[in-house]
């Protein structure tokens, strides 16, 4: 066993989901405009969102990532 075997891991994340920065890109629209699109449609429940654990700089981060519902 080393130490690196008790380090949490990432999630892996499942096809579909995307942060809002990357529907931003997908869609061509500001992160702003994006933002408020994606909570419009989880107000509507037209969007899901869920949060993973990426591997950012040195560490976890929960990211939130927004889905089909």
């Amino acid at each position: 066993m080393k130490p690196s075997d008790f380090a949490p891991r990432s999630d892996k994340i499942p096809s579909g989901w995307k942060t809002s920065a990357q529907w931003a890109q997908r869609w061509k629209l500001s992160i702003p405009q994006t933002s408020r699109i994606i909570r419009r449609g989880v107000k509507d429940r037209a969007i899901k969102r869920r949060v993973f654990r990426i591997r950012s700089g040195c560490g976890l981060r929960p990211i939130p990532h927004y889905g089909p519902a």
